[in-house]
């Protein structure tokens, strides 16, 4: 990354792992204007010990400003019920700060993307999130969800046991599915990276699966246990 002269936007977040968010870009295309961190809070105010909600404001070129929230809500390692409500309450958050750029701005350019542990089905990601599947009917003052056509089953971003999840996600704002003008969202260029590279032999339940970094302590020199996602951006002339 460093010889690609890359950026990073970080800031250490309250989680108990040190698991923080972060936020690459190269300069020579996006120029960042300022960023905020969200995090979560239970009734009372006080902060819950996850990752934050990171907020970066920036430019590609002499576009308009286009606004990034990266994600990585709470996992389901103390299972799915007893977790839910703390995606549920990121998921709020994020849809108030979304609601707070819809109202200050004119169709806002927003993308949405991270790990949500949870997928595009959910009540966090439907219900609170709001976010519609991509369908031919857009509307600039909703967010889409580029992921939800993604088949579950025998593809997803990340595996547990045999089966495959589609966590990771990346949801934009109507007006980036707009192709006639400004930036926008090559139709069709959301997908999930499968290059060979990324997936190991899973020698226990068949298939393949993510070859990750580290496996507990030992480190195993791969990439994530995460796939990762991509969209391709586009200027009108």
């Amino acid at each position: 990354m460093k010889k690609l002269n890359y950026k990073i936007i970080h800031k250490d977040s309250p989680d108990n792992r040190g698991i923080d968010v972060a936020f690459l870009y190269n300069p020579d295309y996006f120029n960042p204007l300022r960023y905020n961190c969200f995090p979560l809070t239970d009734k009372n105010g006080k902060v819950i010990p996850t990752r934050e909600i990171l907020y970066v404001l920036g430019t590609f070129g002499s576009s308009d400003t286009i606004h990034f929230f990266i994600n990585h809500w709470p996992s389901r390692y103390s299972g799915l019920l007893r977790s839910r409500g703390l995606r549920i309450l990121a998921a709020t958050i994020l849809r108030t700060q979304v609601e707070k750029l819809l109202d200050q701005y004119i169709d806002p350019q927003i993308i949405i993307m991270g790990d949500f542990n949870d997928q595009p089905d959910d009540l966090s990601i439907v219900k609170y999130l709001k976010a519609l599947p991509y369908e031919n009917d857009i509307s600039a003052n909703s967010v889409y969800n580029l992921s939800a056509g993604w088949k579950e089953g025998d593809k997803g971003t990340t595996k547990f046991r045999a089966q495959w999840y589609i966590f990771d996600q990346i949801i934009v704002s109507g007006k980036l599915l707009d192709h006639r003008s400004g930036l926008y969202v090559e139709r069709g260029s959301a997908k999930i990276a499968d290059m060979p590279f990324l997936f190991e032999p899973d020698d226990r339940y068949g298939g393949v699966k993510p070859l990750r970094t580290y496996y507990g302590y030992t480190y195993q020199g791969g990439f994530s246990d995460h796939l990762p996602v991509v969209i391709q951006l586009k200027v009108t002339p």
